[in-house]
């Protein structure tokens, strides 16, 4: 089988709800991180098998996003591309998707990631197709994504919060615990503000025009990531083509794990992904040098660090070191592969040589991947 390697990655800052970044859709977003990847790698498009991107909320419009989005980049039309849907982790499903097919030997070269504008999510009417009167519900899709993962008759109404609750109580995680890592999430995301070239996003105030490149931070850390924006792709390479057509590469994507479990369980689906990435690559949580969590809520976090036996003192260490959603907000379809590039960039600032990521997927799903850097 083919090695799978990373080219390189490249990401837009990440907004708040609402924040600066609100006025732009995903495939905006999606399409200055596909171009500079493009022109970091130095890679001609037409050397592209194909592009896939990961949405959590997928709308009407444009109904392939992908597509759209490698169009409006500057891909050649003969580049396929589409895209996919698990919920929070859509993006790191996008990358484990071309993973699976350079694995395989059906493509040499996949530029892979996700996308979400959160704040660009418009509200559903239910039920008027066929006729509309003010007894129609005005539905809010974001709450919904969630409390919609799973049937309601059988897990009841879910909620981030809930969820959040009962993590805390299964595994006896405090308050004060669940602060005190927000609290370090922040202080980290603020520390690591310099540390990654991020793909500037130009955004209109007013009459000016202002380049935002740095991570939107929340006045205060929060212990429930909201919703946010952001875009972020990854360029996987097989061994064959990058020899062929002479690409640096950064690292190789080893492993990749995938779980599912309740809905309402007490946050044990996280920790079986890892547990199958790490065992696929002959690995243990002790031997990444660095870990990359897609923090959805604190309690969630700090149960896949208390299921990976780490120390207090090595999670401070190795645990999302450019800090994470807590601090900025979950774009869903992108927060996995931002996490990737997190976690690329950190081990190549360390001199770091293993890594893992890990992000959930509502509904009772979680992924994670292994990755090791190229010396």
């Amino acid at each position: 089988m083919e090695r799978v390697l990373i080219a390189g990655s490249s990401r837009t800052p990440v907004g708040i709800y609402d924040g600066k970044l609100k006025d732009l859709k995903e495939e905006k977003l999606a399409v200055l991180a596909v171009r500079d990847l493009l022109d970091k790698t130095r890679l001609a498009g037409a050397h592209v098998d194909e592009l896939i991107v990961g949405i959590a909320k997928q709308t009407s419009s444009p109904s392939n996003a992908a597509r759209y989005i490698g169009l409006a980049a500057g891909l050649p039309e003969a580049v396929p591309a589409y895209t996919v849907q698990r919920q929070g982790a859509s993006g790191l499903q996008a990358v484990a998707n071309g993973f699976v097919k350079i694995r395989a030997g059906s493509a040499g070269v996949i530029l892979a990631g996700g996308a979400e504008s959160m704040s660009q999510i418009p509200y559903e009417i239910q039920d008027a197709r066929y006729a509309f009167s003010p007894d129609k519900i005005v539905m809010d899709p974001i709450p919904a994504m969630v409390a919609g993962g799973q049937p309601e008759k059988q897990y009841g109404t879910l909620t981030i919060q809930g969820m959040n609750q009962a993590i805390a109580a299964a595994w006896g995680i405090s308050p004060e615990a669940q602060e005190a890592y927000a609290a370090e999430s922040m202080a980290k995301a603020r520390r690591a503000a310099a540390e990654q070239a991020l793909t500037p996003v130009e955004i209109k105030v007013k009459k000016a025009r202002e380049l935002v490149t740095a991570d939107e931070l929340y006045a205060r850390p929060a212990v429930i990531a909201g919703a946010a924006d952001a875009a972020a792709m990854c360029l996987l390479v097989s061994e064959t083509a990058a020899d062929q057509l002479g690409t640096p590469v950064l690292a190789e994507m080893v492993s990749i794990g995938v779980s599912a479990g309740s809905p309402a369980g007490p946050g044990m689906v996280g920790a079986a992904a890892i547990q199958k990435a790490l065992e696929k690559a002959g690995k243990t949580p002790a031997e990444m040098d660095l870990i990359a969590i897609n923090e959805a809520c604190a309690a969630q976090a700090l149960a896949a660090i208390n299921a990976m036996g780490l120390s207090p003192q090595e999670a401070g260490e190795k645990i999302n070191p450019y800090g994470g959603a807590l601090a900025t907000g979950n774009p869903w379809g992108a927060a996995g592969c931002v996490e990737l590039h997190k976690l690329l960039c950190a081990l190549k600032a360390q001199n770091g040589q293993w890594g893992l990521v890990v992000c959930g997927g509502e509904g009772g799903q979680a992924m994670a991947a292994v990755i090791k850097m190229c010396s």
